[in-house]
């Protein structure tokens, strides 16, 4: 089959798709939802033995992790999907650390979010747009994120802007 776009629900529904290109994209797309399927066949087992090495050595120590690994030599495939979902969550944590540091350091979205509120309750804007307005500038961020930082804050108290 020669590479051609895929035709839309559209041109299905208004009949711009002759039945042999229409059959033909079909079966194409049920191979690849049965080479999807058998994929996940594959991995299941080893997802599972890897669950049960896992919950059986979580509370053990490295001496008696050994020798319980000598004793039952799990899978090759069980060690490799947990050294993948070891990885995984690595760089889920390290990329989750890196995100925590950019936005807490000096100058941040978090300090930015901070400064915007505590004008905010104040009580010298008529309503969070204003203020989220008039400040995001003075606190080098944009309005977006400025009257997204104000969602959900109480109206401040006293309010001696609240009629203007």
């Amino acid at each position: 089959m020669e590479n051609r776009k895929c035709p839309t629900l559209a041109d299905i529904e208004a009949g711009n798709v002759e039945a042999g290109e229409l059959a033909e994209y079909t079966g194409q797309m049920k191979r690849m939802a049965d080479a999807a399927q058998s994929a996940m066949d594959a991995v299941r087992p080893l997802k599972d033995e890897a669950k049960l090495l896992f919950d059986r050595l979580f509370d053990l120590g490295l001496p008696e992790i050994e020798e319980y690994i000598a004793t039952n030599p799990p899978s090759s495939g069980a060690i490799a999907f947990l050294i993948f979902q070891s990885i995984s969550r690595y760089k889920t944590a390290h990329g989750r650390k890196a995100s925590d540091a950019l936005h807490s350091k000096k100058g941040g979205s978090r300090e930015k979010a901070e400064a915007i509120r505590n004008l905010w309750s104040s009580g010298n804007y008529s309503s969070r747009d204003i203020c989220a307005e008039q400040e995001f500038a003075g606190l080098k961020w944009n309005y977006a994120s400025a009257r997204k930082a104000l969602r959900n804050t109480p109206d401040p108290a006293p309010w001696p802007a609240k009629g203007k």
